[in-house]
């Protein structure tokens, strides 16, 4: 018997009315998507946030000053270890709080900003 045009096999194999090869197949490309976007992630990097860094950062966190304890200048765009993350994540909180580079030094345009933002939020998050 069947309902809807959907068969009683097919209602008992299936999720929220979607029978289960398209759900399975939803999820494949998915998780083919988060792969492509992980090697987009390492391009993004070299294009756009390592040229940030070296522009706006590396003067006061590099290997001839690491104010507060910080050096991005060996950072490589993977996340390796937690000491890497919380370089990453205190990047992020001082460029949403606007508090780097500070007031004197040369500012990011809006756009290199929020570009560097999203690829940190990005990858903190996967």
């Amino acid at each position: 018997m069947t309902t809807l045009g959907i068969s009683a096999r097919q209602r008992t194999t299936s999720w929220r009315g979607v029978p289960a090869r398209a759900t399975f197949c939803g999820l494949a490309l998915l998780l083919l998507a988060g792969r492509l976007g992980a090697a987009d992630d390492g391009v993004a990097f070299e294009k756009s946030v390592k040229p940030f860094l070296t522009k706006y950062c590396v003067s006061c966190h590099g290997p001839k000053q690491q104010k507060g304890e910080r050096r991005f200048d060996r950072l490589t765009g993977n996340i390796t270890d937690s000491n890497v993350l919380a370089d990453y994540q205190d990047v992020l909180d001082l460029l949403n709080l606007g508090e780097m580079p500070p007031a004197k030094a040369p500012q990011p345009k809006e756009q290199e900003r929020r570009t560097v933002v999203g690829w940190l939020t990005g990858t903190i998050q996967a």
